[in-house]
């Protein structure tokens, strides 16, 4: 048994699969909820307030993502109609379409890329036209 396992922590445990029909924890709830609120970041960013975040930033406001600009296509850069789908990199690792090691986003490409059919392309999605799964240092 590990040392930091308490009866503290037991007694959370326990109270959580209280909550639960099946006496289980549920894993997938979990992790949606704590996504809606985390946004994955490089090595360092800072925030409207000057705040310092590596990797994760975490505890979003509501005005923090409406205040998004209307991106351009310019160069390298291409506009992104929507985020469609999210793997984590425990997930995205069993995916063909995705990597080692990082989480990855389901993109929807604005037009006229959103007209393409990447499918056969090695990062393409199958299920959508003009969507591609990006790993998220391209975003």
């Amino acid at each position: 048994q590990a040392d930091w396992w308490d009866d503290e922590l037991r007694s959370v445990l326990d109270r959580e699969r209280a909550r639960s029909q099946t006496g289980r924890l549920n894993g997938t709830l979990y992790t949606e909820k704590r996504l809606l609120n985390i946004a994955v970041t490089g090595s360092k960013f800072l925030d409207g307030d000057e705040r310092e975040w590596s990797y994760r930033r975490e505890n979003l406001k509501a005005e923090d993502k409406g205040s998004l600009v209307e991106g351009e296509n310019s160069g390298n850069f291409f506009r992104i109609r929507d985020i469609t789908g999210y793997l984590p990199p425990w997930e995205a690792f069993h995916n063909e379409k995705c990597g080692f090691y990082q989480d990855f986003y389901q993109v929807r490409w604005e037009y006229p890329y959103s007209e393409v059919d990447y499918s056969s392309v090695e990062n393409g999605c199958i299920s959508q036209t003009g969507a591609t799964w990006e790993p998220d240092e391209c975003l």
